[in-house]
């Protein structure tokens, strides 16, 4: 197929951007695309980044007609820039972090449940699917817009596109990523690990220059730490057949730490300020309390600031309801932000793995330790024996925007052990990625460096051992090796050693499990246990029989797809042309 554009969207957390380039272009020239979005009440402008934020509006919000769109005259949401402004406002009403919760392992994607714990109707929220596809889709329709106008000559679903994920997603987080796409029409669509983004952005902003920066065997960490995620990646430098290219060689776990959490400990200073003075800040006015300090704190790192005042609306009907006021102050965010989740550690300290309370309330899965330095030691201390510094170093992440975060970390990887870490030199933290991806669209199509991509983790399908029954006890598991760590993206195995019984005509459970630290080789049988192996995703489903049979011999096929989704088949050993597909969406309680 012939593409008028190579497209790049970066979904993020907090901000989601659209860079594209002209086919026709030989000088692979990359344009950052302006997203259409309403700043304010009856003011449309185009931006470099949408917020991912959908704000829910009222039937009394805003005056009749204020919302118009380019090309809607009444829209159900708000989408971007004036949803980030009215976050500050009314938050209980703003959808925010949909990705982390697509990717959570106990409840359904497609479960409305966002704005999590809102005193919204229930009819009114979205679940974590559809708040991505309404980015998508808003993105869509700007882009479809401009064609209507003559700015652009080709519709956005024509177009070879490429969406970015984290690279911890699971994959069920990334089949409904794709399915939320093609839903508005987007089928000609590739997945892109972040990490990988930020790397191909680096490559093409160093031009025909790139290999002059970088020798053979070299590692980089691609540190990414955004609103909502904490992400780290290891490549390598490889030589291919005389040629300088790059590996993947380990992705770590999709950590729920970075600037939400900064901010909600930093409005619960402000709230505590707030209550010395005599005021006291209800559910709804935290929300917005929490919003105002992402502003503040964003101000302070910058060094634009030393202090920002902030000022919470009344809360209630009444018309003389009073405002509250306080202000952040430097010392307060560098307590809090460089003391706290930035502090130094030694290269042998590990995060804290849970609180001890056996009761927790429903949510995201965040991270139960807050020192990030924790977890990039566990992480490069987790891919061999011993502890492995890297060699290159590239920063990603909204959070980086402030220089004097990514001067901590340069200053806390120089007192672990091993050489001096050089510094890739990166550019606009809120826009790499989507240049990124859309390098990628053109490398898809032939053209340009390719990581190679492989298994960041080891898969495993649960499988019921054969014992005899014993009462009151469950038969034990055990789990089988599908996909080592390390297999190439675009790789089918088949596992012919050893068969199995596949269930049929009866609703069976089928899981699926990962490890990030196990490099166990394909078909290699383990007892399972909690301590290694992660269950990602489980699905219960009643499997058509084959010519009458419950019980019919199989083998187990996977495929690692280009995209980046794991397919799971069991094939039957008497029909070879028979196959029963897993597909695992539906995420059970683990």
């Amino acid at each position: 197929m012939t593409y008028k554009y190579f497209v790049g969207i970066d979904l993020g957390t907090t901000n989601s951007s659209v860079a594209y380039s002209q086919a026709e272009d030989s000088q692979s020239t990359i344009e950052q695309y302006k997203i259409h979005q309403l700043v304010s009440e009856g003011l449309v402008d185009a931006l470099e980044v949408l917020p991912s934020l959908i704000y829910i509006p009222s039937e009394r919000d805003f005056p009749e007609g204020s919302l118009e769109l380019p090309w809607d005259d009444t829209p159900n949401v708000i989408i971007g820039e004036m949803a980030r402004r009215e976050w500050s406002r009314a938050g209980y009403k703003v959808v925010h972090s949909a990705k982390s919760w697509l990717c959570h392992n106990s409840v359904d994607p497609k479960e409305s449940i966002l704005p999590f714990k809102s005193v919204l109707d229930a009819e009114k929220k979205v679940s974590a699917f559809e708040a991505t596809r309404l980015i998508l889709g808003h993105i869509k329709d700007s882009w479809n817009h401009d064609v209507s106008v003559g700015v652009l000559d080709s519709l956005l679903e024509e177009q070879s596109i490429v969406i970015t994920i984290p690279a911890s997603f699971d994959p069920a987080a990334r089949d409904a990523t794709l399915e939320a796409a093609r839903s508005i029409g987007l089928q000609n669509v590739l997945l892109l690990e972040e990490p990988q983004s930020a790397l191909y952005s680096w490559i093409e902003s160093q031009g025909d220059n790139w290999r002059e920066n970088l020798e053979v065997g070299k590692s980089i960490l691609v540190c990414d730490i955004g609103g909502g995620t904490t992400d780290f990646s290891l490549m390598k430098t490889v030589d291919e057949e005389g040629t300088l290219g790059f590996k993947r060689i380990a992705v770590g776990n999709h950590i729920l730490l970075g600037g939400d959490n900064m901010d909600l400990a930093l409005s619960h200073i402000l709230r505590a300020k707030l209550k010395e003075s005599g005021q006291t800040p209800d559910e709804k006015q935290f929300s917005s309390l929490q919003a105002q300090a992402r502003e503040a704190k964003e101000l302070i790192l910058s060094g634009e600031q030393d202090e920002v005042k902030v000022v919470l609306a009344g809360s209630g009907s009444s018309l003389f309801a009073s405002s509250m006021e306080t202000v952040l102050t430097r010392s307060e965010v560098d307590k809090i932000v460089l003391d706290g989740f930035f502090a130094s550690v030694d290269y042998g300290e590990r995060p804290r793995q849970n609180r001890g309370l056996g009761l927790r309330d429903m949510g995201l899965h965040y991270a139960t330790d807050a020192a990030i330095f924790k977890h990039l030691a566990q992480f490069l201390g987790s891919q061999d024996e011993d502890f492995h510094k890297p060699d290159l170093l590239l920063f990603n992440g909204s959070m980086f925007r402030a220089e004097i975060l990514r001067d901590r970390v340069r200053e806390v990887l120089s007192t672990w052990p091993g050489d001096e870490v050089n510094e890739l030199e990166s550019r606009d933290f809120r826009l790499a990625v989507s240049r990124g991806a859309t390098y990628y669209s053109r490398v898809s199509s032939g053209e340009g460096i390719r990581i190679k991509a492989s298994l960041a983790y080891s898969y495993y399908v649960g499988v019921e051992k054969a014992e005899m029954a014993i009462p009151g006890l469950e038969p034990e598991l055990s789990l089988l090796c599908i996909a080592p760590h390390g297999t190439e993206e675009g790789s089918r195995i088949r596992f012919e050693e050893e068969s199995f019984y596949l269930v049929t005509g009866e609703t069976s459970q089928f899981r699926l499990f990962r490890s990030a630290f196990r490099h166990d080789s394909l078909g290699q049988r383990l007892n399972h246990n909690e301590e290694e192996f992660e269950e990602v995703s489980s699905l219960e489903k009643a499997l058509e029989a084959g010519d009458g049979e419950q019980y019919i011999p199989v083998v187990i096929e996977t495929d690692v797809t280009e995209i980046g989704t794991l397919d799971l088949f069991c094939a039957s050993i008497k029909e070879g042309d028979k196959r029963w597909k897993l597909e695992f969406q539906v995420r059970d309680a683990a």
